[in-house]
């Protein structure tokens, strides 16, 4: 009896709005197409954080590879610096730091660390 009611409400349905229902499905199926099409954007945009923050650890062993051979190594390392704390920052920004051994963050939080006294020193200009 209950299946029975059920089948004539929706065909009463069907009968009295046909447009509406297809309207309705078409809104449904579109909606999730966009739901998908944000899903890709937010996965587009991670992929080129996580790209990005690949070449930046690049870039980092290359300094530390080159700091005590370069010409000015107080510079390197103060180019060494700020890039960990930016790579630290993106990797907390992007929430990735569980991807990362242990000892690699502490690194990296340690570099940082100087970049952060570097920013709060004042310079020689302002002290004099």
């Amino acid at each position: 009896m209950i299946l029975r009611n059920l089948i004539f409400i929706l065909t009463v349905f069907c009968f009295l709005a046909p447009g509406s229902l297809s309207s309705s499905i078409t809104n449904l199926f579109l909606d999730e197409i966009e739901a998908v099409d944000r899903a890709i954007s937010v996965s587009e945009r991670r992929l080129a954080a996580q790209c990005k923050i690949k070449n930046l650890m690049i870039q980092l062993r290359q300094l530390e590879e080159g700091v005590m051979k370069a010409e000015d190594p107080k510079a390197q390392a103060g180019q060494m610096v700020r890039l960990a704390e930016k790579i630290l920052t993106m990797i907390q920004e992007e929430h990735l730091e569980t991807l990362f051994s242990s000892a690699y963050m502490e690194e990296l939080r340690f570099y940082s660390s100087f970049a952060r006294k570097a920013h709060l020193a004042p310079t020689t200009k302002a002290a004099e």
